[in-house]
């Protein structure tokens, strides 16, 4: 749900741009440098020039993330607006929320979070109108 409301929203933002303000010149995009890597699948060579960027603990695809986030950042944060949709989806994203409870051997289990971390923990209670206990906290594994 997130990335629709942002897609959504920054559409509507460029759409806003490219209509009542004059193109900046745009800064240079990060390069991303390509490698010879070739693979074969059932007689079929593929070739797979970034597939350095799936060592996700490299430290050049961290330096070549942050690049991508800079410019990125670069353009959005200029866009009209930008404060208010940035504060309007922070709101969004810190909603408390819960999933409807799931009933097995007469417990209900539902994945609960109060809006502020990154991750639903699972939580169990005896009746729906029962005391929630935390049954497995995914950030602390």
């Amino acid at each position: 749900m997130k990335k629709s409301i942002i897609v959504a929203l920054l559409c509507a933002a460029l759409t806003a741009c490219a209509t009542t303000s004059p193109r900046p010149s745009a800064p240079a995009y990060p390069e991303t440098r390509r490698v010879d890597h070739v693979d074969e699948y059932f007689g079929t060579r593929v070739t797979d020039p970034y597939r350095w960027l799936e060592q996700l603990d490299s430290p050049e695809v961290d330096a070549w993330i942050a690049a991508q986030n800079a410019y990125s950042a670069n353009f959005v944060e200029a866009l009209p607006d930008y404060e208010r949709i940035r504060a309007r989806l922070e709101l969004l994203w810190t909603t408390e929320r819960m999933t409807i409870p799931t009933v097995r051997d007469g417990r209900y289990f539902f994945e609960y979070n109060d809006g502020h971390a990154a991750l639903a923990k699972l939580m169990v209670a005896d009746s729906l109108e029962g005391e929630w206990r935390m049954l497995l906290d995914p950030e602390t594994l």
